[in-house]
């Protein structure tokens, strides 16, 4: 993909330590394995949803447990 169709950045992620007044550890989902976990306050950002009308981030790729593929329910609609 090109540089400039790539999304600016990645996430959200979950903080789930502070380690410092300006480092964080991020819970990092598996794919993105090549990441180190902890970074500088100035590289992060709050999360927000996308203001342009019918653009939303891609979803991450699952979870991988013992080669399955695991992921997350947010909410059941339907029973």
């Amino acid at each position: 993909m090109e540089q400039a169709l790539r999304p600016r950045y990645e996430g959200p992620f979950e903080i789930i330590e502070k380690l410092s007044l300006v480092t964080f550890r991020l819970r990092i989902p598996p794919c993105y394995r090549a990441l180190h976990s902890v970074f500088h306050a100035s590289k992060l950002t709050q999360y927000s949803e996308s203001t342009i009308r019918g653009q939303k981030a891609t979803p991450p790729p699952p979870t991988l447990i013992q080669g399955q593929e695991e992921w997350k329910v947010e909410k059941i609609l339907d029973l």
